[in-house]
């Protein structure tokens, strides 16, 4: 007994054990207090495995999805079958499909017009059959996303000392797997003062971290747009320039763009 009053300890099964209800009792002494009823069941193992390989994310550009199934009662024995498919889209009816395992095999496309191409999870449901009426089922959910990737641009705050002081913004891609992207990526860039001047755009890459830095001249501009372009995504951030000096200590303020 420790001295919290909490008895740990270990109990050596039988090589054979009855299955059926047992009961753990506590004693002290000759006084017991307390009793607890388990249940021990035979272990009964699956009849075969089932493998439902599906992406974890898919973008809204593409056609569709590949659903792989895969069945073995071991390596080197496939199961011989049926397949049901069903995808329970979020806004529409659950669509069943059916299909005839080949070599303990099935690759199956779930095209996005049938699931609707809108953001949304998607729950897969696999259910198989072998020849034998052994049946196992297997579920997994799909992410319909705009974009594989996601480009954050916090907002800031710098104050300029000087006209042409240069201050650093910081943002962050990354994919939805929480991976940064590759740093060979290019990433575009650019720099728009609007009415003020013209746009400058750049290639950049990302650091290890997935972070990229853009290097900013404080000058007389009013505001800055900063835009950072990647496959397709894009994401602005507005930088509103306001001069230091003596009288006046006032700063740069970031605010960003949906």
């Amino acid at each position: 007994v420790l001295n919290t009053g909490v008895y740990k300890g270990k109990l050596k099964l039988a090589e054979q054990v009855v299955a059926g209800e047992w009961s753990v009792q506590a004693f002290v002494g000759q006084q017991m207090l307390t009793e607890k009823i388990i249940e021990v069941k035979d272990y009964e193992p699956p009849p075969f495995e089932l493998a439902l390989d599906i992406p974890s994310y898919v973008t809204l550009n593409e056609n569709a999805l590949v659903v792989g199934v895969r069945a073995r009662y071991n390596v080197n024995s496939p199961v011989s079958g049926s397949c049901v498919l069903y995808i329970i889209p979020e806004r529409k009816t659950a669509i069943r499909k059916t299909y005839q395992l080949e070599n303990g095999n099935k690759e199956i496309p779930i095209y996005l017009y049938e699931i609707g191409r809108i953001i949304q999870n998607v729950i897969v449901n696999v259910t198989v059959e072998d020849n034998v009426h052994n049946i196992r089922t297997l579920s997994k959910m799909v992410r319909v996303v705009a974009h594989l990737h996601v480009i954050s641009m916090p907002s800031m705050s710098y104050e300029c000392h000087e006209p042409n002081e240069v201050f650093l913004y910081r943002a962050l891609i990354y994919n939805y797997n929480g991976d940064p992207i590759d740093v060979d990526d290019n990433v575009f860039v650019t720099l728009n003062p609007g009415t003020n001047g013209g746009a400058e755009t750049f290639v950049s890459h990302v650091n290890d971290g997935g972070y990229i830095d853009v290097k900013i001249k404080c000058s007389n501009y009013r505001t800055i747009m900063v835009s950072i372009n990647y496959e397709g995504s894009q994401k602005s951030g507005k930088i509103e320039l306001k001069q230091r000096n003596d009288n006046n200590k006032e700063g740069i303020h970031v605010s960003t763009q949906l």
